[in-house]
């Protein structure tokens, strides 16, 4: 607000000084005003303005004497210390006039959170981590915790969360705590446990205790399980936790009987004449107690005859219990080998020396031997086959034609004979295999050979 001071006139006084009266002297009050020298007075007492809000600087002018006045411009965004400064003119004189103010944070901060929290006996939780506070000004505010809570006494307290900023404003927020009560621990598992006799199981295996404050626990077992001795048996478990607070708790153990192996496989089975299978790779004996156990075979078969057999497969275990399961085995009769050639079929000895003479196609061919290993000549190669089913000869293509009969009308598996100097066996329908040459090895070939065609054909077999 802007001031001016004016002298009145003093008109008709006198002054007495000393008994003598003198009259005053008449002055123009506004020529004296005028003559006085530019005034600006500011309030002297502290000046603090809230964070964004309007300031007004003429609402600190006290006084002064002056013609105009420059007001300053605060700028409220600021927090802190600002110095402004207001300018007065009066005639051709002017002064500056400095004023230092504050812009203060007077918002307290924003404090989020739970109205009520619930703490485990002696727990460690920090309550203030439960809140957030957010200030419009300050980038960091503290949280603190005002009539902490008794831990270690179960009940329900309340606490005032206190949000403070760096201007010191607070926000205070009252909160129920209710802390929980000292609990023992817990004992989770099966309130009976079924165990097969003589089991090798733990029964702690199947239980453990969790307590509230430390987490899991041990356990300790009261008693024994007798595992030789079917029936229900009783135990306790217990569990402590380190503040001395304990659990028990009575289970029940179920031991079975004792049972014997279970055998496991087919009730028959059909085997081929002269079969080398193995009995016992068809059966598999499992035990409740000892897990697999070996069988075994009581009984014979005799595999070359065919017929019908029965045996006994038997499993015991470590306490001798014995399970028997009866098989009935069947042995077939022999196949006897059969060859077709054309409208001709053979069987038996013939059939095999035709099989067993094929097995050698492509061996080489080398005078003097008579094996696989070394190779064949073609007496070599007859004398092989024909001692495969029971006949032998000797090594010379000459000596073999003094065996068996001459025939007009071959067989497959009889002799063919060019003169004395060579022999094959036929296969029918005008084949023969025999070991040729080196150069040709054992193969099949017609009759006609360069030497033309068999001189006879002799048979060894029926």
């Amino acid at each position: 607000m802007k001031r001016i001071l004016k002298v009145t006139s003093l008109l008709g006084l006198t002054v007495v000084l000393g008994g003598w009266a003198f009259p005053l002297t008449t002055v123009n009050a506004d020529e004296k005003a005028k003559n006085e020298p530019v005034v600006l007075e500011l309030t002297q007492k502290e000046v603090k303005v809230l964070y964004k809000e309007t300031f007004d600087p003429e609402s600190i002018v006290v006084s002064g004497r002056f013609d105009t006045v420059s007001y300053p411009v605060v700028d409220t965004k600021q927090i802190g210390e600002q110095t402004i400064t207001y300018v007065a003119t009066k005639g051709l004189e002017t002064i500056k006039v400095n004023k230092t103010i504050q812009v203060v944070d007077g918002d307290a901060p924003v404090l989020t959170g739970p109205d009520a929290l619930f703490l485990r006996w002696d727990s460690d939780k920090v309550i203030a981590d439960y809140y957030e506070a957010v200030d419009e000004v300050d980038p960091e505010v503290t949280i603190e915790v005002r009539n902490e809570p008794n831990r270690k006494e179960a009940g329900n307290y309340v606490v005032q969360v206190v949000a403070i900023d760096e201007s010191g404003n607070e926000t205070v927020k009252d909160v129920n705590i209710e802390v929980g009560q000292n609990l023992p621990p817990v004992i989770e598992g099966p309130n009976a446990l079924n165990f097969k006799y003589n089991s090798k199981v733990r029964v702690l295996d199947y239980y453990k205790a969790v307590d509230d404050l430390d987490g899991p626990v041990d356990i300790t077992v009261i008693g024994e399980v007798k595992r030789t001795t079917p029936g229900a048996q009783t135990l306790t478990l217990e569990a402590s936790d380190q503040h001395g607070n304990k659990t028990s708790r009575v289970i029940t153990v179920n031991v079975a009987k004792d049972q014997a192996p279970v055998i496991s496989g087919p009730s028959v089975l059909n085997f081929k004449y002269d079969s080398k299978v193995d009995i016992k790779s068809y059966y598999k004996a499992v035990d409740d107690v000892d897990g697999t156990v070996a069988v075994n075979v009581v009984g014979t078969v005799n595999r070359t005859t065919a017929g019908t057999y029965t045996v006994k497969v038997e499993a015991v275990d470590s306490a001798n219990q014995k399970s028997v399961k009866t098989v009935t085995i069947k042995v077939a009769a022999k196949v006897e080998p059969v060859v077709s050639s054309g409208s001709t079929t053979v069987s038996g000895a013939r059939a095999t020396v035709v099989n067993t003479a094929k097995q050698y196609l492509g061996y080489r061919y080398i005078l003097g031997a008579a094996s696989p290993s070394r190779g064949f000549d073609c007496s070599g190669l007859t004398q092989y086959v024909y001692g495969r089913v029971g006949i032998y000869l000797p090594h010379s293509a000459s000596a073999q034609r003094g065996y068996g009969v001459r025939t007009s009308n071959p067989q497959p598996g009889d002799l063919a004979f060019y003169g004395g100097t060579h022999v094959a066996i036929y296969l029918g329908n005008g084949k023969i295999l025999h070991a040729l040459n080196p150069r040709r090895g054992v193969l099949i070939t017609g009759t006609l050979l360069t030497s033309g065609y068999p001189t006879q054909y002799r048979r060894l077999l029926p």
